[in-house]
């Protein structure tokens, strides 16, 4: 094996697609070392690679030893010269940890997290063999993930964030404004999901729309398509000066956890309401005349997310 260069941060953007199956032998990957004594550190959980193809790598679900601890990943059999995998620094050898705060288990977990976060920038740890250890890198993966593939999910995996030992992941704060664009790309993500529907196009005025009604239900403590002074909707947009169309979601998350995650429980629970019903949550979102998108999005006090997402059929500004 070749000397293997230290990469701390890297951004790669790649099409996924999963190829192959799991099974549950265990074979050690025997790295070179300086010494013939040296323990591998890095065991193999199956004998059948997989493929993330366009992204140049192929692995298979592996455990390590990090500062004595075992831990879960992806070891990286092969990585093809020039793959975006490889100009984000990563090479043979290394073992993959972590996905969004996840544990990547498998490729199966791995190409989920992925997919489901569609053209965000995503925080990945990954360890390198340095020496006689295993040395924790950390970087950033940008995902652009093809809709509509058929894919063999061999496994169900295990997206647990307390389950990989020594592998530390600093909590991360996001503003309203990086919480409202998440959502806006989760969105789009359903859309394309469903039969390819066309992005919306994010509205200056429906955002500013959206934004000050999350306020306000803060503010006065309340949740409802009307204000206190009984304005829907349609009063509310047209004090904003936007007339024709206009729909609206709202949902609300209470509690202490990652405020992304709770931003993507509130578009799971609307996506998950009964198909072809154009009058809930989840025909809104997938309205095929809608247009136009803003998103609000704000903090309860006492931990949770509120998120107002406003429509219109029309090309707002």
């Amino acid at each position: 094996m070749k000397p293997l260069i230290r990469h701390a941060t890297s951004i790669f953007v790649a099409s996924l697609v999963l190829l192959a199956g799991l099974d549950s032998s265990r074979t050690a990957f025997c790295a070179e070392a300086p010494k013939a004594s040296s323990k591998p550190l890095i065991f193999s959980r199956s004998s059948k690679p997989q493929i993330l193809t366009m992204s140049g790598l192929t692995g298979v679900p592996a455990e390590a030893i990090i500062d004595g601890q075992k831990v879960m990943g992806i070891f990286a059999m092969k990585v093809e010269p020039d793959s975006p995998v490889y100009a984000a620094g990563v090479r043979k050898g290394d073992i993959f940890l972590t996905v969004d705060k996840k544990v990547t288990a498998s490729l199966v977990v791995a190409q989920r997290i992925l997919m489901e976060n569609s053209g965000l920038e995503l925080d990945v740890t990954y360890a390198r063999k340095t020496g006689d250890k295993l040395v924790i890198h950390e970087g950033k993966l940008l995902v652009t993930a093809i809709f509509g593939e058929q894919m063999q999910l061999t496994s169900p995996g295990n997206d647990s964030q307390a389950t990989y030992g020594k592998v530390k992941v600093k909590p991360k704060e996001y503003t309203n404004q990086e919480l409202a664009e998440y959502m806006l790309q989760l969105v789009n993500n359903d859309r394309s999901a469903n039969e390819n529907l066309p992005r919306l196009t994010q509205s200056t005025q429906l955002t500013n729309m959206a934004e000050k009604y999350a306020e306000d239900m803060i503010k006065r403590d309340f949740f409802s398509h009307k204000n206190p002074e009984g304005q829907g909707m349609v009063e509310r947009a047209a004090t904003l000066g936007i007339t024709g169309h206009i729909a609206e979601n709202l949902s609300c998350v209470k509690g202490n956890e990652d405020a992304r995650d709770q931003i993507k429980k509130c578009q799971a629970l609307m996506m998950n309401e009964p198909a072809n019903n154009p009058m809930n949550h989840r025909g809104n979102l997938l309205d095929k005349e809608q247009k136009s998108i803003g998103i609000g999005v704000v903090r309860l006090p006492n931990g949770g997310v509120i998120a107002v997402q406003e429509f219109s059929h029309d090309e707002l500004e």
